[in-house]
């Protein structure tokens, strides 16, 4: 029952997240300069023609009426049609999420197989050079901008090297380079986070007491302290998966990679609002449900997090 009441509460809790995203994002896109309807027309249109095209579109329309038209779509998961293609902005979001998925997947993966064991040698050995070093190769990859480092690899491995194409998708190689700019930007928290939580771990009692008995040191540091330790990890690696999900719109765009990142940047020039709403609403469910998920996986992690009275304990 605990379970139960938790989820219900975290839903409601999600839905107003969700809707709270949507309606201001609705008003910066509806009150920001500019007329969709003119640009789509184009430079010789006459006003006739923009105004046909501001009607088709529902432009004219009140603010409030707009708005109340949108939200009910979104009950009904209509997002409305792309102005500049003229689909589903569902069938679009839909048939790049998979792409994005695959990014954002394989980005994950090689930040937490780099980024969890690099941070436990920088804790066990603490105030060394070794740890001095994990922690400056942290925070540069942290201060890189994205944008830069996707380009410098564009230049280096496509460029001069010639080894990994510039962008685009078709092969596994086309993953390689804007997945390992992702990972570099990730791998920053995971290390620092995996690296405070290690050592916190190892200043406990029972870490102490087992390592008292006689326990090897790594079977101590890998049964008892790494499983403690888990917890910080799994809440930046969440929040992190839910933006990824979301798509990286710069390195998207850096590799020409089509996936919702990219759409959204996309629509966001081209002024098509009901593409950029449609998939930002979907990059925001995404993003509460993996929170959700992020949260029920901590008492897996740890049985001393237990659920009760509609919250969480430990």
């Amino acid at each position: 029952m605990a379970l139960v009441r938790y989820l219900i509460k975290r839903f409601f809790g999600l839905l107003i997240v969700v809707f709270g995203i949507v309606t201001i994002l609705f008003l910066i896109l509806n009150l920001t300069p500019g007329d969709p309807a003119r640009l789509i027309a184009g430079i010789g249109a006459t006003e006739e023609d923009v105004e046909m095209i501001r009607k088709s579109l529902g432009l004219d329309k009140p603010l409030h009426i707009r708005y109340i038209l949108y939200i009910s779509g979104l009950l009904r998961l209509d997002l409305g049609k792309s102005i500049r293609t003229g689909t589903p902005v569902l069938h679009e979001v839909l048939i790049r999420l998979p792409n994005t998925i695959v990014l954002a997947v394989s980005s994950m993966a090689l930040a937490l197989a780099i980024g969890i064991p690099l941070g436990i040698v920088a804790a066990v050995r603490t105030s060394s050079l070794l740890d001095y070093l994990i922690i400056t190769l942290s925070i540069v990859g942290n201060s890189i901008p994205v944008f830069w480092l996707g380009l410098m690899f564009i230049v280096l491995f496509s460029v001069k090297l010639r080894l990994l194409p510039a962008g685009g998708i078709g092969t596994p190689l086309h993953l390689v380079l804007p997945s390992l700019t992702i990972a570099i930007y990730l791998l920053s928290y995971i290390i620092r986070f995996t690296r405070t939580a290690v050592l916190d771990a190892l200043r406990q009692e029972f870490v102490r007491y087992a390592l008292s008995k006689g326990l090897p040191r790594r079977v101590v540091l890998y049964k008892h302290v790494l499983r403690n330790a888990l917890i910080p990890v799994l809440t930046i690696t969440g929040l992190q998966f839910g933006a990824l999900l979301g798509g990286a719109p710069i390195t998207e765009t850096v590799f020409a990679w089509p996936g919702i990142g990219k759409y959204i940047v996309d629509s966001i020039f081209a002024k098509d609002y009901p593409a950029v709403q449609g998939a930002v609403f979907i990059f925001a469910l995404i993003y509460a449900i993996v929170n959700l998920v992020t949260d029920l996986l901590y008492v897996v992690v740890d049985p001393r997090v237990k659920l009760e009275g509609g919250g969480m304990r430990e």
